[in-house]
């Protein structure tokens, strides 16, 4: 469970994580960390899809809503 005030429970950057779509995304990073506006200007998470490289965000606090950690691919880096 992701906890804002806790960066040691944020995924992962280089790891690889399953949509309930079947697409595979890589997280890139965060945006908006130091924020004290969280109504305002919420923490966001930068990743992008494996396959096409497209990049896309969200909330961080949405996240795990619709993604699942992919255990059988290594972080990937470069």
């Amino acid at each position: 469970m992701i906890a804002l005030e806790d960066q040691s429970t944020w995924p992962a950057i280089g790891s690889v994580w399953s949509h309930t779509n079947g697409n595979l995304y890589q997280v890139v990073t965060f945006t908006n960390i130091e924020t004290g506006r969280q109504d305002k200007y919420p923490t966001t998470i930068i990743y992008r899809n494996v396959k096409n490289t497209k990049l896309y965000s969200r909330p961080l606090m949405d996240w795990e809503r619709s993604m699942t950690l992919n255990v059988d691919i290594l972080p990937i880096t470069g």
